[in-house]
């Protein structure tokens, strides 16, 4: 919960601060039975409601299946809304669906009338009133939407009996004689329906188009759908849905259309853009240049941004600039290099220049946003009512990008302690916790050097002595115990604080390996801010539980498991909120988690696992925007060798998981393992890597930028 209100839908939308609200998602049923959200139970208590609520959410949950339906979370909130009314409440069922594959989120909202009294509060995303159609088979609207089921038995049902709801939309849109002319049509054209008469959707669709243009000129969208009536797919239910794009509700879009493609195009239309769950929506358009690696862009404006620049009193000629100055670059390459420099200040390109002053004056600022689509990069202009959104910002502004300072490790001395990998700054001294005779026998010389220098020499021989003879620092194997040697550290920590030394006892355990111990010593007036990111004392609450390892990362390390597209899009680990939350990243968050679900590997027609180079790819658009708030990210990866399916041997499996590393607390972090999926002690990629590789394109789009400019 924040100052504004509760998060729901994987951080996507929030619920205004004084509504209590239960958030839920498919797969999670237990959750809304089993722990009732506090403010949710005081607000149900003070007005004797939990009787109800509870007998409300059991109804809910009820059933084997692990997926929510939403025709029956409708019956059953329609079922228990007048109780709750008579009570002071007002209960509703949302639900958020991803413009971004078909994913959702549900919640209760509970609205109590004492601080939002009736008719001043709407919920958003409300499908409590929707109503229960096709047999209780489908939900639709309460207005703005009607229906005609096509029966796969009787093509003559079709024309002689038009369903009393549909006829009213279409009269009062004088579309009755079309609609006779189509559904005519459907039953005249025999490749609309198979050899034992069942109606073939993808043919419907294509008939469809053809009418499309009257209906949409009339305020009318027509779509026909199809839904599985079991696991099976053997049965489905089809019809057509007649939609009155004044009267439905802006964020309704059919979920079971057939014609994807005019799916997409209604969306974007509606102000939708390019894949995104940031697109602003009302007071901002959009207009596509580079979809999934083509070029896209259109002969003529855009619906949603004709009406915006119509408004703002933006001329065709001002417009027009957009194309001249793309064709002032040669290539959208070339733009786009030439838009994120002049952005960021590094160059002067006067068409860009032009542009984009020229429509900010008149209360439109343009930016330049990108993302990545399943296939390749994508690009495009938002258009952002200053008036009505003068705080907009959006994750995807490509000026972002670059645009922040490194942090991480510095270049300092490579310590053979623990196998020649580790690496540690300036001022920090390292010695390895070998076995007993060597521990208290030889002290590294430049440890001893430095504690020396610092006047802890006589110190440090009194630490390693205590080590050495406690019986409880070793096992009945002679392995050192670590917990009981940070107990020791702890006796003395003030000793060595007292002479400007931090000593930290560190850990670390590699893959089907023995642990590695080791001391740092860290001089405070050099290296004041390093924090070692294997401090034994400082491990945090993330850890990741894989087949056959679990690993444990140090405070200020949020770790979220990459398992299947749908659980990384509808749930988000405590951890990780609470770290968005408190560094303002949450938008940075939910595009990252859109940019990974649309790439992946195709097995049979699905989007399945995660695809390394698309990983790779959304690292490099967004950790520069994530750095800039605070924050690292290092996407990871584990091969562990788990039984087959039969039992009978070993298979390699590729684990993966992002790390989210909040650089205020863990300023020298890097990631053990990279998606090259290179084993410890290697790491993956680290801040310097990224902004030496952001630095080079910058060089190369100065360069372009150059050339352009001395062509003009």
């Amino acid at each position: 919960m924040t100052e504004e209100g509760t998060r729901v839908a994987n951080g996507q939308h929030i619920v205004p601060a004084g509504i209590a609200v239960e958030p839920f998602a498919d797969n999670f049923k237990a959750k809304l039975t089993a722990k009732t959200p506090v403010e949710v139970s005081e607000l149900l208590q003070s007005k004797d409601l939990m009787d109800e609520y509870e007998k409300m959410t059991t109804k809910a949950t009820s059933g084997s299946n692990a997926i929510f339906s939403e025709i029956k979370l409708v019956k059953v909130i329609q079922e228990f809304q007048t109780k709750f009314e008579e009570k002071g409440v007002t209960v509703v069922v949302c639900m958020f669906t991803s413009n971004m594959g078909n994913y959702r989120w549900f919640w209760l909202e509970f609205v109590d009338h004492s601080l939002f009294p009736s008719g001043t509060y709407k919920p958003e995303y409300d499908i409590s009133e929707y109503q229960v159609v096709l047999e209780s088979n489908h939900v639709i609207p309460p207005k703005g939407v009607a229906i005609e089921q096509l029966s796969d038995w009787s093509s003559s049902q079709l024309v002689k009996e038009c369903p009393p709801e549909v006829k009213t939309l279409l009269e009062s849109k004088l579309l009755m004689g079309d609609y006779d002319r189509l559904v005519q049509t459907l039953k005249d054209t025999k490749t609309a329906r198979t050899f034992t008469g069942t109606w073939k959707t993808t043919e419907v669709a294509k008939l469809l188009q053809e009418f499309q243009p009257i209906f949409e000129s009339n305020g009318v969208e027509v779509v026909v759908c199809k839904k599985p009536l079991d696991e099976l797919g053997w049965e489905f239910v089809k019809w057509l849905e007649f939609i009155d794009i004044e009267a439905a509700p802006e964020q309704y879009f059919p979920k079971h259309n057939v014609d994807e493609d005019h799916q997409s195009e209604r969306m974007s239309k509606r102000g939708i853009s390019v894949g995104s769950s940031f697109f602003g929506g009302k007071d901002v358009a959009a207009e596509a240049l580079v979809t999934d690696g083509v070029i896209k862009v259109a002969p003529d404006c855009p619906d949603d941004v004709a009406i915006l620049l119509e408004e703002k009193g933006i001329s065709d000629a001002d417009y027009d600039l957009l194309d001249s100055a793309i064709s002032q670059c040669k290539s959208m390459r070339n733009f786009v290099d030439a838009w994120r420099l002049a952005e960021q200040s590094i160059i002067v390109f006067p068409p860009i220049e032009s542009l984009r002053s020229t429509f900010l004056a008149k209360g439109v600022k343009l930016v330049l946003c990108e993302s990545l689509g399943k296939s390749g990069k994508m690009y495009w202009i938002e258009y952002i009512d200053t008036e009505a959104k003068p705080d907009y910002n959006t994750p995807y502004d490509i000026s972002m990008a670059g645009d922040y300072d490194a942090k991480g490790l510095e270049e300092g001395e490579e310590t053979k302690a623990v196998q020649g990998w580790l690496k540690v700054p300036e001022g920090v001294y390292v010695e390895g916790l070998n076995g007993v005779k060597k521990l208290s026998g030889d002290c590294p010389a430049k440890v001893r050097d430095f504690l020396t220098r610092k006047g802890l020499s006589p110190t440090y021989d009194e630490f390693i002595e205590a080590i050495v003879k406690s019986k409880k620092t070793r096992n009945w194997a002679s392995s050192w115990r670590t917990a009981e040697i940070q107990k020791i550290l702890e006796e003395f920590q003030e000793q060595f604080l007292f002479k400007g030394v931090r000593a930290v006892l560190c850990k670390i355990i590699p893959d089907g390996g023995q642990p590695f111990r080791w001391f740092e010593f860290v001089d405070l007036s050099v290296a004041e801010g390093y924090v070692s990111q294997y401090d034994y004392a400082n491990d945090g609450p993330a850890e990741l539980e894989l087949p056959t390892t679990t690993l444990k990362f140090p405070n200020g390390v949020a770790v979220e498991k990459l398992t299947d597209h749908k659980s990384l899009m509808e749930n988000i680990p405590e951890t990780v909120s609470v770290m968005m939350e408190k560094k303002n990243c949450m938008d940075l968050y939910i595009a990252l988690v859109e940019i990974l679900c649309r790439g992946g590997e195709k097995k049979e027609d699905k989007t399945v696992g995660w695809s390394a180079k698309h990983m790779k790819e959304a690292v490099t658009v967004l950790t520069p925007k994530f750095e800039s708030g605070g924050v690292s990210v290092f996407l990871s990866a584990k091969v562990e060798h788990v039984p087959t399916d039969d039992g009978r041997g070993v298979k390699e499996k590729v684990l993966q998981w992002i790390e989210f590393v909040d650089r205020d607390l863990q300023p020298n972090y890097v990631a053990q393992r990279g998606v090259d999926m290179r084993k410890v002690p290697t790491s993956g990629m680290n801040s310097g890597e990224v902004i030496s590789a952001a630095i080079f394109c910058a060089v190369q789009a100065a360069t372009v930028a150059s050339m352009i400019a001395e062509n003009m």
